[in-house]
């Protein structure tokens, strides 16, 4: 079973945390996963029960209750897909054929229908349950199946998957059932899987274990961002809102579509989801709907357009990559329980009021599809398609609906769109970017195991043993190995108060994912550390991870170095090459930075520079009578345009990402980086202008045009705190 980083160590923290809860002889302990929808937690989940059922083997009898909900058949799904996952000497019952056991086993997962145990009538005290297989009769009950079980001193863990639904509904008849289920069930420990959980005031931090959204997104398993009213166009009054959002919808569904077609994916036909209230104001929504679209082309007879009430409806045949369904028409019934990889943009026509439902509705659209996809040149665990516009996620609504992103505030973004008063010169700019592209050297995980158990042998005598810190710094710059190819900052400092074991489980985790990046196995790591240094503290997993602590430069020094010898090998056969760049129409920008609205910035909110020297520059720049459009340049990745210069002090291809791409009123174009004086001393800076002058030469001979820029420095005045420009080679610049 193949997992990514970010599910094993999450697996490993549920297992640490179900060995303490059972050590402790807790009863109806809750632990909580929180994972949002298309991060695999099936497989996580079943790979926590391997590891609980390998640690307790020949020691403790344990057995697995795993509870579904019922809508869209999940609980069939679960079972089927734990399955396919989980080897063959676990035994996988349902509610079908548990009652011809005894009891359940070590090894024993039993997978029910969440709605079929809690239907029950409650009088006062009294509880009579409604489904058979709670009842005793000629075959055994679930309740006599579980006592039977707790008789034999068989541990028993309960999973309750999408527990947002089955397990924390708010209301008091619901809460009082839950209460009697796990009460009849008496697990010792329960974990809640969900992307929405809630929680009281008495769950500890430190029992819930949480997957970093941007770790599933890194990978390739969900969908970038989430973009809403892209492109939505209500001018005029002869179409009603709906009909605009509804017509929005079908031109982002062609055009990706489209798109899939030109990068080789056209086995990929994207599904838009149109989500209408429920009773007679649905009904007439989805006749209204269905009318919009069949202007356009998309009906039932055709078999482009569908809906989930249809009971002729295979909704597995919908789910295929290929569907010929292009449009789905659904109530609630679709927002949990069924996943369509395919499925990418939501047009919402209700008003739901519920941060839950708008988060699970959402996750039906953030998967990611299987197709041809590249990777990133610095990170090569991040897959996406080629076409950047085809790893969204798309949201269409009226604007009387609301849509709560307090559940999923990391793929919600706050953008910059392209104004459309310069969208058309901007995106019809073409500009070179070079990019610097290296020979694989991977370090093999051999390799990694030989220089941990050669560290711990040659320096744990004298490495630090005080393991009672109560508070531990966490650093970034020293141990973030994975060097950027550009001229980013450094992850600052953090630090962690260990009060408690999820503390130091947190800090760990934080320091090794840091000192890993994307060259090392974060688990791969955590793994030999852990095997290594199991002779000196044996099963105690808090102090082997308090050692890794209080002795993070002892690791990272060992690995910087790791790096530095395999590094040595890509960058001797790094190669500069070119490759054609077009500004995106929209940009992310990080919700926590202040924002400015410029009058010439060719993109809106763009964000103010926290660089004094970049800020003035910003100011002349945006008030200058000749400056057209302006656009601050991405400083990394593949959304900014790049030059490649040779590092003096390392002798290594790297990147500079120019800060200000400038289109002034009489069609010139110029580019500019920006530095304050005391820069000229950096050897680096030198190294950059002798590249960036034949750069800007080039650019010339390919625009056939007027292009000018360089490297512009500013200086500040003691007296008044201001930047001005003091270089006299740019009189474009001059007011």
């Amino acid at each position: 079973m193949q997992l990514h980083t970010y599910q094993r160590l999450a697996s490993n923290q549920l297992v640490e945390r179900t060995k303490t809860s059972i050590h402790n002889g807790d009863t109806m302990k809750d632990l909580y996963l929180k994972a949002i929808t298309g991060a695999g937690k099936t497989v996580l989940m079943a790979d926590y029960i391997i590891n609980v059922l390998d640690h307790y083997k020949g020691m403790t009898e344990i057995a697995f209750v795993w509870m579904s909900i019922g809508t869209g058949g999940l609980h069939e799904q679960s079972y089927k897909a734990l399955k396919d996952v989980l080897p063959a000497d676990i035994h996988l019952y349902n509610s079908n054929d548990f009652r011809s056991q005894e009891y359940l086993k070590h090894n024993d997962l039993l997978v029910l229908n969440w709605e079929t145990v809690n239907n029950m009538t409650i009088d006062g005290d009294t509880v009579t349950y409604e489904n058979v297989i709670m009842k005793d009769g000629e075959q055994i009950s679930l309740p006599r199946l579980l006592k039977q079980t707790h008789n034999v001193n068989t541990k028993i863990v309960m999973i309750i998957d999408e527990a947002h639904i089955g397990a924390e509904r708010p209301s008091k008849k619901d809460a009082q059932r839950t209460t009697i289920i796990k009460r009849e069930i008496k697990p010792d420990v329960i974990v809640n899987v969900t992307a929405t959980p809630k929680f009281g005031d008495e769950v500890q931090r430190r029992d819930i274990i949480e997957v970093d959204t941007q770790d599933v997104i890194r990978e390739g398993r969900i969908k970038k961002q989430v973009v809403i009213d892209d492109s939505l166009d209500i001018s005029g009054n002869d179409k009603s809102f709906v009909e605009h959002v509804v017509i929005a919808a079908v031109k982002k569904q062609e055009d990706l579509r489209e798109r899939y077609r030109e990068t080789g994916n056209g086995h990929i036909n994207p599904l838009a989801i149109i989500q209408i209230p429920n009773g007679k104001l649905g009904d007439e929504m989805k006749a209204f709907t269905e009318g919009v679209l069949g202007k356009l082309g998309y009906t039932y007879d055709k078999e482009n357009l569908a809906e989930v009430v249809d009971k002729g409806l295979n909704m597995d045949t919908v789910k295929e990559s290929d569907s010929n369904v292009s449009f789905l028409i659904a109530k609630q019934a679709v927002s949990t329980g069924w996943d369509a990889p395919r499925a990418q943009i939501w047009v919402k026509l209700r008003d739901t009021k519920s941060a839950v439902f708008d988060a699970q509705t959402l996750g039906r659209i953030l998967r990611m599809p299987a197709g041809k996809k590249v990777t990133d040149s610095k990170d090569p665990n991040y897959k996406f398609f080629e076409d950047d516009a085809l790893n969204y996620a798309y949201v269409y609504t009226d604007a009387h609906y609301s849509i709560s992103t307090s559940e999923y505030k990391a793929i919600y973004p706050t953008r910059k769109v392209l104004k459309e008063d310069f969208k058309k010169d901007v995106l019809g700019l073409k500009l070179p970017k070079e990019v610097v592209e290296k020979e694989d050297a991977s370090i093999p995980d051999r390799t990694v195991t030989n220089t941990i158990e050669e560290l711990i042998a040659a320096h744990y005598e004298s490495s630090q043993h005080d393991l009672s810190a109560y508070k531990i710094i966490v650093s970034g710059g020293s141990y973030a190995i994975d060097e950027l190819e550009d001229d980013s900052t450094s992850i600052t400092e953090q630090v962690f108060e260990l009060n408690h074991e999820g503390d130091v489980i947190r800090a760990t985790d934080t320091f090794l994912k840091r000192v890993c990046g994307s060259s090392f196995k974060q688990d791969v790591v955590f793994r030999h550390l852990r095997r290594n240094l199991q002779q000196h503290y044996g099963d105690d997993f808090i102090k082997i991870r308090r050692w890794i602590l209080v002795n993070q430069d002892l690791i990272s020094n060992a690995l910087i170095e790791l790096k530095r010898r395999a590094d040595q090998v890509r960058n001797t056969t790094a190669t500069r090459q070119t490759i054609d760049f077009t500004f995106p129409e929209t940009l992310l920008v990080n919700e926590k930075v202040e924002r400015e609205m410029f009058e010439k910035c060719a993109y809106t909110n763009q964000p103010v520079s926290s660089q004094e020297t970049e800020k003035a520059f910003e100011a002349h720049i945006d008030s200058h009578p000749n400056v057209k459009w302006w656009i601050k340049n991405q400083d990394a990745g593949q959304e900014g345009v790049s030059i490649a210069y040779n590092d003096e002090r390392t002798t290594h291809w790297r990147l500079f990402f120019p800060d200000y791409v400038i289109r002034f009123t009489d069609g010139t174009l110029g580019l500019y980086e920006t530095k304050s004086l005391p820069d000229l001393k950096e050897d680096n800076t030198h190294a950059k202008e002798r590249r960036f002058t034949p750069y800007l030469a080039n650019l010339r001979r390919l625009l056939s045009g007027d292009v000018v820029g360089g490297i512009v420095y500013l200086q500040k005045n003691p007296i008044t705190g201001h930047y001005t420009i003091v270089d006299e080679n740019y009189p474009e610049l001059k007011k």
